[in-house]
């Protein structure tokens, strides 16, 4: 009866976590240097610490590891990560920035990724 009960109160507390990151307004997007395309999975919203957040944040992961496979790709290599994924994206996020590649296209998706990433740890 005790484990029960504390599996019931450890539930209803994690689903009180972390309320100041649930989108609250709309974000103005022209403040930030990539609106990633524009895609409805990209809607960003604003937290009630004023900072930015993506309404979905699972649909945005999700999209963004389509959009710029290619320099998920590249970071990967350079970088001997594992691939991408929902617990292993920081990594990413930081070595997005210092890409280096022959090809600018793919230098430009490591710059977005590790934008994506500054708004996508604000989102939980």
């Amino acid at each position: 009866m005790k484990i029960l009960l504390s599996v019931l109160i450890c539930l209803c507390l994690g689903g009180c976590m972390n309320p100041q990151n649930v989108a609250i307004d709309e974000y103005d997007t022209t403040l930030l240097a990539s609106d990633f395309g524009g895609d409805e999975a990209y809607k960003i919203g604003v937290s009630i610490e004023g900072k930015p957040v993506f309404i979905d944040p699972d649909a945005a992961f999700d999209q963004v590891t389509q959009d710029y496979k290619e320099g998920f790709k590249a970071i990967q290599e350079e970088y001997y990560l594992f691939p991408i994924t929902k617990l292993n994206w920081r990594s990413y996020g930081y070595y997005g920035w210092q890409l280096s590649h022959e090809d600018e296209t793919i230098i430009d998706q490591g710059y977005e990724i590790s934008r994506f990433f500054e708004i996508y740890k604000n989102s939980f």
